[in-house]
């Protein structure tokens, strides 16, 4: 008999742990805009009644999306909303879904949601803890935008491209005078060794010159 309620304890964990209140997408852009959902189950005996959602710093809220037979408020620190609640009954194996838009923080690994579920009977569960905890807050991993990550690169070859026409303006206006001005290699083209090569040969083709 011990062993049964044993092996009954161990099936029911994981899906008491897997219960809690979640947001997705669970992967999403540094600084883009995305289009989030939270996800409430209601795994107890108890009805859920309400769900609040604190907002993390640097995660800007652009739109509160309408939901069917919920109403929901937003809770703000000057023009920012810190905090969005939903209120909707959400019966014992059944779940609710909420959504927002928000742009993302342009810095950082991931976003860490705490969320705060409301039970009929007065009680509530915080959802809170970091992951691994007994209650786990919901986490977004945040990954480079392609975009921005292309127009670093774009950048920094132009930069690269400025400074290898200024050093051929500099050998050009000397030419014939006489005079050879020294450029410091030191501080060109840091960015890109190709251009660093083709620097130096060039260079070196106008000393045999």
């Amino acid at each position: 008999m011990q062993r049964l309620l044993l092996a009954i304890v161990a099936l029911t964990i994981p899906v008491a742990a897997s219960a809690h209140v979640g947001v997705r997408p669970r992967e999403s852009k540094l600084g883009a805009e995305e289009r989030y959902t939270v996800r409430v189950p209601t795994e107890g005996a108890v009805t859920t009644t309400s769900v609040m959602l604190e907002i993390p710093d640097g995660v800007t809220v652009l739109e509160v999306i309408p939901t069917d037979g919920a109403t929901f408020e937003t809770q703000k620190k000057g023009d920012r909303i810190v905090a969005i609640s939903w209120k909707k009954d959400i019966k014992p194996k059944e779940a609710g879904e909420f959504l927002f838009r928000a742009r993302n923080p342009e810095s950082g690994t991931e976003i860490l949601w705490r969320a705060h579920q409301y039970f009929a009977d007065g009680t509530m569960t915080a959802w809170t803890e970091p992951a691994g905890g007994r209650r786990p807050g919901p986490v977004t991993k945040l990954v480079m935008n392609p975009s921005t990550a292309t127009s670093q690169g774009t950048g920094a070859m132009a930069a690269s491209a400025v400074e290898f026409q200024n050093l051929q303006f500099s050998h050009s206006d000397t030419k014939g005078t006489g005079v050879r001005h020294r450029t410091s290699k030191e501080v060109l083209y840091r960015n890109d060794a190709r251009l660093n090569k083709s620097v130096e040969e060039a260079a070196a083709q106008r000393g045999e010159e």
